[in-house]
């Protein structure tokens, strides 16, 4: 990421408090395994940006960047990274998930320090002209000392209305966090392992042992390398008028009232959160986002 958008970041995206905040008597989402994180923007204008120009970072790994101009590389992106079309109508256009998803891998990078393993636009296929399948970000953070890495691999849901947003999440979760999931994302890496950031990943050796024996465990093989999970849900939706704290009171009460609980099926370790992002008015951000593209904006750089 390169400097002229972290700093827009840093100036629009505010984080403002992690659940359970007892001043504020909020509880944490019961279904979370670690305190979930609130965050507010403070320009409408400035989060378009951040996600029009967050468009390369997602679609392309760093060292694929410094190869053409920019301009020329985000027309390639919307042509072939993820779902676009220029002659769809308006209506459908809004619906595309990449807004969403440009966004979370922008958030995971500055806010969590993350490392992009593998840019999610390397798993796009024009020819099925639909929505990218799988996780909907793929990072790591590898502690090499403490011989700790942690797969964030996240999902992301950019509705105006919270509840809409939860029922979707919700809908997928139990197959999310599942070791069939998982190693069916990893096993789609196989085809793209020459994309991966970090040649001496460790994730990257499992990969490669994969493509040679297709037969080992890959969930043994994960444990064996003291590797778990780390399942960020994103939520950004709609205030509809109301103020901050109860945007964030009212959809983490949904949650709790209409989902107890989950079943998981996977066998390494696992956390799971959420991240709150309340905003003014969502169909006019993403219209704001598609005018943008077409005015063909210049990118930062």
């Amino acid at each position: 990421m390169h400097e002229a958008l972290y700093k827009l970041i840093e100036n629009t995206i505010i984080y403002e408090y992690s659940l359970p905040n007892v001043e504020k008597r909020i509880e944490r989402v019961h279904l979370s395994t670690k305190d979930d994180d609130c965050f507010a923007v403070n320009n409408t204008e400035s989060l378009v940006a951040i996600i029009y120009n967050s468009i390369l970072d997602y679609s392309f790994q760093e060292f694929d960047l410094t190869k053409e101009s920019y301009k020329l590389l985000l027309t390639k992106a919307l042509q072939r990274k993820f779902k676009f079309n220029n002659e769809a109508t308006q209506q459908a256009k809004l619906k595309y998930g990449f807004y969403g998803e440009v966004l979370l891998h922008t958030l995971l990078l500055k806010m969590y320090g993350t490392k992009c393993l593998i840019c999610r636009g390397y798993f796009y296929n024009p020819l099925n002209n639909s929505e990218t399948t799988g996780y909907d970000a793929y990072h790591i953070i590898e502690n090499i000392e403490e011989q700790k890495i942690e797969l964030w691999f996240g999902e992301v849901k950019f509705y105006i209305k919270p509840e809409q947003a939860i029922q979707k999440i919700m809908t997928n979760i139990d197959k999310a966090l599942s070791d069939s999931y998982l190693n069916i994302n990893l096993i789609a890496m196989i085809d793209k392992k020459d994309k991966i950031t970090n040649d001496n990943s460790k994730l990257k050796s499992i990969i490669e042992k994969l493509d040679d024996n297709p037969e080992i465990n890959l969930a043994d093989e994960l444990k064996n390398n003291g590797m778990s999970l780390v399942y960020p849900i994103f939520i950004i939706f709609d205030m509809n008028n109301k103020n901050y704290d109860d945007c964030i009171r009212n959809i983490v009460s949904y949650i709790k009232d209409n989902y107890k609980t989950i079943n998981t099926s996977l066998t390494i370790d696992y956390k799971l959160f959420f991240i709150f992002m309340p905003i003014q008015n969502v169909k006019e951000v993403k219209e704001e986002v598609l005018k943008w593209i077409e005015e063909k904006k210049p990118v930062l750089s």
